[in-house]
């Protein structure tokens, strides 16, 4: 996969974080600034010759170029400014917690393409091989083939990871009969890259609202599309606002957790904090809420 297409995917990422985060100020890569891209593009090259280096390695190299064009520490960031000023020219150790989770998210990003772009070929190479040879069957190269052809959807889908649809989250129809829907053991829950990869690969993704057991009657699933999650310290966020409103007659319920449904099947929950109670035709906000 080629620097530029990493540095692309790697500044959608950060800009879908710092979103997640609170922070707006981050714009699509064809509306970027020159120096950011550049800044960009540095660090997928510095990432690729130091595979083993730590995070705060990353933020070392990228500290180094702001310094040596000019930039200074400043309370808030500003391109403009004579001389430039960042708030993030400071040891990696001095750094918040969101702001060091950055460089974290970047090196994972630039390892997984080379590890896809790694698979892609290596399994091309022994397809050929195969081929030339004559030495494995129709159904082994069969085999061979499909893998290959799937490590290749992998890497592109990587690659264009920088435009996926626009999120959309939608009341999905109440079962006629609540699920048991509750905490699952750690042999049945995904998480970390499992669970994003699970998410990218479903067909129907889908969040409901458990009272610990069972599905909570009265409250309408959400079903989610598109570009919904971004990288959280605790796992993966929904980015997007799921509003719900409390039943429309009878008591208050309390939601205990989520539980996230991929195509049917029940792959993760999350448990509140403190339980919520939501009275009839209550309407409550759960943005930046549903942590997986």
């Amino acid at each position: 996969m080629r620097v530029l297409a990493i540095a692309m995917l790697c500044h959608a990422a950060n800009a879908a974080y710092c979103a997640s985060i609170g922070d707006n100020s981050q714009v699509p890569w064809d509306q970027a600034p020159e120096w950011q891209k550049d800044s960009a593009v540095k660090g997928v090259e510095f990432c690729l010759a130091n595979p083993d280096a730590p995070a705060s390695a990353n933020h070392e190299s990228w500290m180094k170029e702001k310094v040596d064009a000019g930039w200074v520490y400043g309370e808030t960031k500003d391109p403009d400014a004579k001389p430039p000023t960042h708030p993030c020219i400071v040891p990696f150790d001095e750094l918040p917690a969101e702001q060091q989770f950055k460089d974290v998210l970047f090196k994972t990003i630039v390892a997984g393409c080379v590890e896809a772009n790694a698979e892609m070929t290596a399994l091309t190479e022994l397809l050929d091989a195969s081929e030339e040879d004559g030495a494995s069957t129709d159904d082994q190269i069969r085999v061979l083939t499909e893998e290959r052809d799937a490590a290749i959807a992998r890497a592109e889908k990587a690659e264009g990871g920088e435009k996926r649809a626009k999120a959309s989250l939608t009341k999905a129809t109440t079962p006629a009969k609540p699920r048991k829907i509750g905490a699952l053991g750690e042999d049945k829950a995904l998480a970390g890259d499992d669970l994003r990869k699970a998410i990218d690969d479903a067909d129907e993704v889908q969040i409901a609202f458990s009272d610990g057991t069972r599905e909570v009657h009265g409250i309408a699933p959400i079903n989610v599309a598109g570009d919904a999650w971004g990288d959280h310290q605790f796992g993966l966020v929904l980015k997007e606002d799921a509003t719900i409103e409390g039943p429309r007659e009878g008591s208050s319920v309390t939601i205990d957790g989520y539980a996230l449904i991929l195509d049917g099947k029940h792959v993760a929950y999350a448990r509140r904090s403190t339980p919520l109670q939501v009275a009839p035709g209550q309407r409550v906000s759960l943005k930046d809420d549903i942590i997986f």
